[in-house]
């Protein structure tokens, strides 16, 4: 080990980028699953409504138009399964939660 290595630079800069993503990644994927549940849980989750809520959510934490928002959204989608079978959206969010813990589907 190289004990004369500074505990910063590139690397540990795209560390704390990618942590940082995850942290607003998974407070946006809490965020889109508590909205799911408060509103129609019991209605069919649609793709489009996946894709509506990773961009508004990310531009509603992170401004319109940002290199965040736009980090997020992509990361948000990233992690969520595409709606390709039928389900409800409180199921949706359930899975949402399950990811947010660090789960991998």
């Amino acid at each position: 080990m190289n004990h004369n290595q500074p505990l910063w630079g590139p690397e540990s800069a795209r560390v704390g980028a990618q942590l940082r993503t995850w942290v607003n990644t998974r407070a946006t994927l809490l965020q889109i699953a508590d909205r799911l549940t408060a509103e129609r849980p019991g209605d069919p989750m649609r793709e489009a409504t996946r894709l509506t809520l990773a961009r508004r959510q990310a531009e509603t934490r992170h401004g319109v138009d940002t290199r965040t928002a736009r980090d997020v959204e992509d990361s948000v989608l990233r992690h969520t399964p595409r709606i390709e079978r039928d389900i409800t959206r409180g199921e949706y969010a359930l899975i949402l939660h399950r990811i947010a813990g660090g789960e991998h589907l």
